[in-house]
């Protein structure tokens, strides 16, 4: 009996180290995980207008969530759909260590911005746009975007909004 016990043993144990040596896959709390390195994510939220000839303000938000800091340039754009215009943005954020600028095209569905800065991780910031509708009830995906050089996850650059539909995505 003694060499069926030493072998069950023997058994046991490979079973338990190529148990050991498993790796389970990762889960929804190692995917939570900050990205390593300069990241940002993006989002918008507010009271987007949604009757003719309606106004409305929403803001543009963007987080550095990555493990590291993000410096220099960002760029950041919204488009509207067609019958929302835009005149402009306002930048907030304290303190006052970054230069801000926007500009509009023409039609006013297209903002162009530039934010430079330094934005440990977990900071963000943010800008509010007044929106107005034409003569239509305004329908479509108002998209922002947000885009750095170093930023090392550009999966949650984007930002849609869909006007009467199931929001932010």
């Amino acid at each position: 009996m003694r060499p069926r016990s030493a072998h069950a043993a023997a058994s046991c144990a490979a079973a338990l180290l190529a148990l050991a040596a498993w790796s389970v896959p990762a889960g929804p709390a190692a995917a939570a995980a900050a990205p390593a390195g300069p990241d940002y994510a993006i989002a918008q939220a507010g009271n987007y207008p949604t009757t003719p000839n309606g106004y409305g303000k929403f803001s543009v938000s963007w987080t550095s969530v990555g493990t590291t800091g993000i410096t220099g340039v960002t760029r950041l754009t919204v488009d509207l759909p067609p019958g929302l215009t835009t005149t402009g943005a306002l930048m907030y954020s304290t303190p006052y260590d970054y230069t801000f600028t926007e500009s509009v095209s023409p039609d006013g569905r297209h903002l162009d911005a530039t934010f430079n800065g330094t934005r440990a991780p977990g900071r963000g910031d943010f800008m509010k746009l007044d929106v107005r509708s034409g003569s239509e009830v305004p329908s479509g995906v108002i998209t922002a975007t947000v885009s750095n050089p170093s930023d090392v996850n550009p999966a949650n650059d984007v930002s849609a909004y869909t006007l009467g539909g199931p929001g932010p995505r």
